[in-house]
């Protein structure tokens, strides 16, 4: 029997090992991610940019004026999606901004504007991106379609650039039919994902000559 047990723990421990090896947290921060650049993009509204995310999920085009792209990640647990999307400030405010007019428009109650109709703020700090004052804000959006509830949790980073404002939405989302809990801790497993992604964007038009 010994020898059946040491070939049922070598396989086990082989299917661990293939699951920490899928982790796209894990992945990501290895190195194992692809570069997507808004270079020539019609919806850039000028931003000039790149990011990183991981090469296991999949590219999409936005189907939406204002959102530039998409990236999925699916599992048999859920789904998680990062999307880009592009807002133009309104007069007077369509140029570059000063820290205070930046402390303005990253302020709680405005993002908050910017999330879903019914989404919770659940944190909220103003931090930096690429050397960029940016906003980041953790939320929950619980609703129903016909008759399904779902709910998303995620974090949102908003960053303004000369004119336009820069949303970068991370967001996972569940059948909340059964309440929070494997939502929850979907998220909790994907946070730091966010947090990477987030840091990895790059306006490369600062540093050209």
């Amino acid at each position: 029997m010994k020898p059946l047990l040491t070939i049922a723990a070598i396989c086990t421990l082989g299917i661990l090992c293939s699951h920490a090896e899928q982790n796209p947290t894990v992945d990501f921060a290895k190195g194992q991610k692809r570069t997507w650049t808004s270079k020539d993009h019609p919806k850039a509204k000028g931003i000039k940019m790149k990011i990183s995310y991981p090469s296991g999920w999949q590219a999409k085009e936005g189907t939406r004026p204002n959102i530039l792209h998409k990236f999925v990640g699916k599992s048999a647990s859920g789904m998680d999606v990062v999307t880009l999307t592009t807002r133009t400030l309104p007069e007077p405010y369509n140029r570059e901004l000063t820290d205070d007019e930046k402390n303005e428009v990253l302020a709680r109650d405005v993002v908050a504007e910017m999330l879903p109709e019914g989404a919770k703020v659940l944190s909220h700090k103003i931090t930096k991106i690429d050397g960029e004052m940016c906003a980041m804000a953790e939320f929950l959006y619980v609703t129903e379609r016909v008759g399904i509830k779902i709910a998303q949790k995620g974090m949102v980073f908003v960053i303004p650039r000369p004119g336009t404002l820069l949303l970068l939405q991370c967001a996972t989302g569940a059948d909340a039919a059964n309440g929070l809990a494997g939502l929850n801790a979907r998220y909790a497993s994907v946070q730091k994902l966010y947090m990477l992604i987030g840091a990895s964007c790059v306006f490369v038009d600062k540093w050209e000559e």
